[in-house]
């Protein structure tokens, strides 16, 4: 019994790493938020953050340089 125990909790977190590593979770927010409107502003909020973010570092490394 401790054996089975053992194996069942050390896939579980292979497979949690696995699922973390692959994006699967961030695919199936992505898919939920579609049918929520808040979690569909939280995602765009996210995206624009992201980008203005992206366009933030972009301007500092041309003004380092």
């Amino acid at each position: 019994m401790p054996i089975i125990l053992f194996t069942f909790v050390l896939l579980s977190l292979i497979i949690g790493y696995l699922d973390s590593r692959l994006g699967f979770r961030e695919e199936e927010i992505r898919n939920h938020s579609k049918s929520n409107p808040v979690l569909m502003d939280i995602q765009k909020s996210l995206v624009a953050l992201n980008i203005s973010m992206a366009k933030m570092e972009e301007d500092r490394k041309s003004n380092d340089t």
